[in-house]
């Protein structure tokens, strides 16, 4: 197993990695504090923090300046992966969309939207009475 940690805007992936599938769940913006939520993880595996470099993170809050930023910084990570992806790949994202940018995230890195659904989550670790939902999408490399 190899673990490649780093910023995944700029991560540097192997070169002959052929990704032909991705399921991933990004940040949801400013909701979470991701780095303190996984902190076991970061003890367990001895890794380094990087808490200034979190996409979304909950201190940024959910201005307009914060969501820009959020959809370029998405961009960016497909963009390196799209770099590894082969023809044909597919990508599901799980993830809260109410901003509704994943469509043009998917646009600026010439992903084809298949299908998005959308689903309320039931059993959150909060226990609010808040109604809240997520996305799934799948997207194909074209």
């Amino acid at each position: 197993m190899e673990i490649i940690q780093g910023d995944a805007r700029i991560v540097k992936l192997p070169d002959d990695l052929k990704i032909d599938g991705v399921f991933t769940s990004p940040p949801y913006i400013g909701m979470i504090d991701y780095h303190e939520q996984h902190r076991y993880a970061y003890e367990l595996l001895n890794l380094s923090r990087f808490d200034e470099l979190e996409i979304g993170s909950a201190s940024k809050g959910q201005s307009q300046k914060a969501i820009k930023e959020y959809l370029d910084s998405m961009i960016q990570v497909f963009n390196n992966i799209n770099k590894n992806l082969i023809k044909g790949a597919n990508i599901f994202i799980v993830v809260n969309d109410k901003y509704n940018i994943y469509e043009k995230i998917g646009e600026a890195v010439g992903f084809d939207l298949v299908d998005m659904l959308i689903r309320p989550v039931t059993m959150r670790t909060e226990r609010n009475k808040k109604e809240f939902y997520e996305s799934i999408i799948h997207f194909v490399k074209t």
